[in-house]
């Protein structure tokens, strides 16, 4: 709840007279939490204008719609970790929030209801109790907050022009501007510079500019954006505590749309990195000042010694949200965690605003390297991708892969995509560290390591050649053409033309089931200290129906009326199904089909044959016929 001052808030005067009660008893030592939030992305009732990080807590600051409408709200500052908020009022409208580097003291900058019009205010909160300690009326335009060890600086333009409040730092700022960022440099001895983001105006329209406050004043503006055309303005600003440097993102029209591009400001440092067109809103350093980070429709990760080897072709790394959430304000904390307000749309099409956090990524599982058994000299690596992504989509992963012999030489470095990568050329006989991470797109893993050394692979033949018939019935058996190294193992596969595995044998036997396919044989030789190599054959031709084995049948029994005749088929191919047709001098005996035949005295005199059709699945059925008995006698 807000927490009212016994006594009318104080008021920050546009002239600098009265501008050090800004300081003045606002800085208050809060309780740290115990560490960062967790349970992130974490939904909020509003929408974040702005985030302030501290050491174990993040808070929002945006208005709520307190009547469904959005005619009557509120602002409202809520610490993500912890739960906390605060409201600062009805009516009243939130602009930005600073934390102070200890992270006891939130300043918030807005705007609250005064009668008929509204009063630019600046609210004191402690970090802590999440309580409202103070409220002071700012005289004049805000337009940039920031919080120091001394208290907040406001940036705003009064009755005499733009002006910067706070402390011994509370200064006019002479020319035709409008302040726009605002961040502070700490600098030796517990001194605080303040680094001014504006636009200037002349004739020719808006520049965006630089400059620095000290308390000796205000130094010349720096002029940013390409030589050829400064005009345009600044998006985003950070300043890299560790270094002493200022990075601005600037905006400039180009032919195209609009052109980005990196400011890097400092002590003998003037720097202008093209960025190209696309959407960005801010700029944000870590804390080593080893990463910059850009943030528009996602956050994408700059190492700061390698700005100007980013291109089209060769990105910087980006993170996306889970989900295609959008992503709005972003704040890198002093852990070097990344909080990033987005709104996520729901399945019916609504939209939920969270606070995400986006971290180092777990590293890579299951890595193995495994020499290619075609290819000498080839080793395919495999993992499974980390279950803690770090926060982001997991489409966003790339896995930088480092591989090193261990007989020396410089390394191989690549990034690799997807849970598979191939590595050629390698040296038989060596042994390689493979050495994978994960990353996120702002973060890297720690690596996860294995070792594979490239056998020399075992002699083989040049090839293979199938011998045996393409049809039914066939026993297939390979062939070499050379020889294998002595003491090898061979291992068999034979396939059809769908990838079935058919048999494992040394041989096969064609059967009805291969009919129509065409059929390949692969043998794998294997022996101890060596790489396994596998050669190739294959049978020509589709499968075929057999032909059945097959002999001339006999007939048994005497040829005499009243006599029975029987016929012997002999050996065929095992599974040959018979069926039979008696004649008489030639001529089909009617209905006699069977193997046994009674003869009849209208066949007396007559010779007597059998003829036998042998057929089995996948065979072209065989017919076969007896020679002619003797005469039948009465």
């Amino acid at each position: 709840m807000l927490a009212h001052r016994a006594h009318p808030p104080r008021r920050l005067a546009a002239g600098l007279a009265s501008a050090a009660v800004l300081t003045a008893g606002l800085a208050c030592a809060g309780t740290s939490h115990a560490a960062e939030p967790t349970g992130l992305p974490r939904t909020i009732g509003f929408q974040p204008g702005d985030l302030a990080t501290t050491a174990s807590d993040v808070y929002a600051l945006g208005d709520i719609d307190t009547d469904g409408s959005y005619e009557e709200r509120e602002a409202r500052v809520e610490a993500i970790g912890s739960g906390a908020s605060v409201r600062l009022g009805a009516d009243t409208q939130a602009g930005a929030i600073s934390a102070t580097p200890d992270g006891g003291t939130l300043y918030v900058l807005g705007s609250r209801p005064a009668g008929d019009w509204s009063a630019n205010t600046l609210w004191t909160v402690n970090a802590a109790t999440m309580q409202v300690t103070d409220t002071v009326t700012v005289e004049g335009q805000p337009y940039a907050l920031a919080a120091g060890a001394a208290g907040a600086y406001v940036a705003y333009t009064g009755m005499s022009g733009t002006a910067v409040s706070g402390g011994v730092l509370s200064t006019e700022v002479p020319g035709n501007l409008q302040a726009n960022h605002l961040e502070v440099l700490p600098g030796a001895g517990g001194t605080e510079a303040l680094i001014l983001g504006a636009t200037d105006y002349d004739e020719s329209g808006g520049v965006p500019t630089l400059r620095t406050i000290t308390a000796a004043g205000v130094s010349e503006r720096i002029v940013l954006g390409p030589d050829d055309d400064h005009r345009g303005f600044i998006t985003g600003l950070d300043v890299d505590e560790a270094r002493g440097l200022t990075y601005a993102v600037t905006a400039h029209t180009g032919e195209d749309g609009t052109d980005f591009g990196l400011n890097i400001i400092g002590a003998g440092v003037d720097r202008y990195v093209p960025l190209g067109a696309g959407q960005l809103s801010s700029v944000d350093v870590s804390p080593d000042g080893e990463t910059v980070y850009l943030s528009g429709h996602w956050v994408s990760a700059h190492d700061v010694d390698a700005l100007e080897s980013y291109t089209e072709e060769n990105p910087a790394p980006g993170s996306t949200l889970p989900g295609g959430a959008s992503i709005g304000v972003v704040e890198v904390a002093p852990s070097g965690r990344i909080y990033v307000a987005g709104q996520d749309q729901l399945e019916d099409g609504s939209t939920v605003n969270r606070i995400h956090a986006i971290e180092t990524p777990g590293a890579p599982t299951s890595l193995t390297a495994t020499a290619d058994e075609e290819f000498p000299g080839s080793v395919t690596v495999t993992w499974a991708p980390p279950a803690d992504v770090g926060g982001v989509d997991p489409e966003s992963l790339t896995y930088p892969i480092t591989v090193q012999d261990r007989a020396g030489g410089a390394p191989v470095v690549d990034v690799a995509y997807g849970s598979d990568y191939e590595l050629q050329d390698l040296e038989v006989g060596h042994t390689y560290t493979v050495s994978l991470a994960a990353r996120n797109g702002a973060f890297v893993s720690a690596a996860a390591t294995t070792t594979v050394t490239v056998k020399a692979p075992v002699a083989a033949p040049s090839r293979i050649a199938v011998r045996g018939e393409s049809e039914v019935g066939s026993k297939l058996t390979v062939a070499n053409t050379g020889s294998w190294t002595s003491g090898t193992t061979l291992s068999y596969v034979w396939t059809n033309d769908r990838d079935q595995v058919v048999s494992r044998s040394s041989s096969l036997t064609l059967t009805k089931a291969h009919l129509g396919r065409r059929i390949y044989v692969q043998v794998t030789g294997t022996k101890a200290g060596f790489a396994p190599v596998t050669v190739y054959g294959s049978l020509g031709g589709k499968i075929v129906k057999g032909t059945l084995v097959s002999r001339m049948p006999s007939v048994t029994g005497a040829a005499k009326v009243g006599k029975k005749l029987s016929a012997k088929t002999g050996a065929w191919t095992p599974g040959t199904a018979f069926s039979y047709r008696w004649t008489v001098n030639g001529k089909v005996i009617k209905g006699a089909t069977a193997s046994t035949l009674k003869l009849k005295a209208a066949q007396a005199g007559k010779q007597i044959r059998v003829v036998v059709t042998g057929t089995k699945p996948g065979y072209r059925p065989t017919t076969k016929t007896s020679n002619p008995t003797a005469k039948v006698k009465r």
